[in-house]
């Protein structure tokens, strides 16, 4: 990964279990300039903790580190979390209306999508946070 596309936090180790640290945000100073730091949610907290896999003796607890992730798996991630949910959404609606159902019975049962939509995400969890590890490194 190059530094342009990047998205880089400081943070602070607080737990190391099981081969994962637990790294608590520090700040944002980062998001000043990044491209997607209004829907990212890292700017908008003070008590974000990111679970990451490190190797046993690399790091200790209290240690302030960086995690980086690329700007296409942040894209991505956005993507499944925001976008596509929001289609699914417009794409009930639409169909909803079209089978001759109420303006509020279409839009109940389409917003009735979202939570089985993030279900299914919480039970791919394992997948997912293969997909999108964020590298932990030493500042």
């Amino acid at each position: 990964m190059t530094d342009s596309k990047i998205i880089a936090h400081k943070g602070l180790i607080r737990a190391i279990e099981k081969g994962e640290a637990q790294v608590s945000l520090l700040d944002a100073e980062g998001c000043s300039g990044c491209a997607i730091k209004s829907t990212c949610g890292a700017s908008n907290t003070t008590n974000k903790v990111i679970e990451v896999p490190v190797k046993a003796g690399t790091f200790s607890v209290g240690e302030i580190v960086e995690l980086k992730i690329s700007y296409r798996q942040g894209f991505i991630a956005l993507f499944w979390a925001y976008f596509f949910p929001f289609i699914i959404l417009l794409t009930g609606l639409v169909v909803f209306l079209s089978l001759n159902f109420t303006e509020a019975q279409a839009a109940i049962y389409s917003l009735l999508q979202l939570p089985v939509y993030y279900a299914l995400l919480y039970f791919f969890n394992t997948f997912l946070s293969r997909k999108f590890q964020f590298k932990i490194s030493k500042t």
